[in-house]
């Protein structure tokens, strides 16, 4: 697990560096633009900070997922989150659907097919796993640590897209706000929730009830608890992270409904 903490922890510092460029270099090249060494890391930060904390992110949970959950299922659940969220966001990108029309900026890195960066799918995938694992563990203890249980991958399934759908309610008002210096994808139409279609919630939920459905199919049984429990502070520190740079982008813009949905909504029950 040594590896998977070093992941983590570079996960959590591209996670701070990006905000910070976003909350405070961009705001105040004063502070930088003195600097050939700041200026070089602030570009840096500009073309690379967007899709690092994701690669970490993704390594993170793909390294823990190998060791921990097994090299089967966590094969078939990044084969079936990257491919599925894939094959949805190039449809959204291309026609509206399901999410609402929208389009991706450069910051993200190269876009496949000329249209999705290729670290979303890898977000899909880090952030889909987290929250299952919790939702696993979450039905598990509550119904006394019986593992086995007509029914509970279902609710499995349907728990960690919650899970997932509510990460979406705290990042995409940040990411839809005017006074966000920088954006990573911009929506075509005013959306009804901060900015946001409501429709891309649905179209949130589904695609992660879509591929997390198919990999607990093809895996046929539950995930073991008892391998689990002991370092369950990795899926949460992963879901809890993201959420909270979430919050603070949310806060940053005069946000606040939506920290509030993440906080009591997410990372409480998580």
């Amino acid at each position: 697990m040594k590896a998977v903490k070093v992941l983590f922890i570079c996960h959590l510092a591209a996670l701070l560096f990006g905000l910070a460029g976003m909350l405070i270099a961009l705001p105040h090249p004063e502070l930088w633009s003195f600097s050939p060494l700041l200026i070089s890391v602030f570009s840096f930060g500009i073309n690379y900070a967007g899709s690092l904390h994701i690669l970490f992110g993704a390594a993170t949970v793909l390294l823990f997922g190998l060791r921990i959950v097994g090299v089967r299922r966590t094969l078939i659940f990044f084969a079936a989150s990257t491919l599925i969220s894939l094959s949805i966001e190039l449809i959204g990108t291309s026609t509206g659907f399901p999410f609402g029309p929208y389009s991706y900026n450069t910051f993200l890195g190269f876009k496949i097919l000329g249209h999705v960066p290729y670290s979303i799918p890898l977000s899909w995938f880090y952030m889909g796993f987290s929250a299952y694992i919790l939702a696993h563990l979450l039905l598990t203890r509550r119904r006394g640590g019986t593992e086995s249980q007509r029914g509970s991958g279902l609710w499995a399934v349907l728990l960690g897209a919650y899970l997932l759908t509510v990460w979406d309610l705290t990042l995409d008002p940040a990411m839809a706000s005017e006074r966000l210096p920088l954006h990573f994808w911009q929506w075509g139409v005013q959306g009804a929730y901060f900015g946001m279609p409501v429709q891309n919630l649905v179209g949130w939920s589904v695609t992660g009830l879509l591929y997390m459905g198919v990999s607990r199919l093809l895996w046929r049984s539950d995930l073991e608890e008892r391998r689990l429990l002991d370092v369950a502070w990795l899926p949460f520190g992963v879901y809890t992270a993201n959420t909270l740079f979430a919050i603070v982008l949310d806060l940053s813009v005069g946000l606040w409904l939506p920290p509030l949905l993440g906080l009591f909504l997410g990372i409480v029950p998580a």
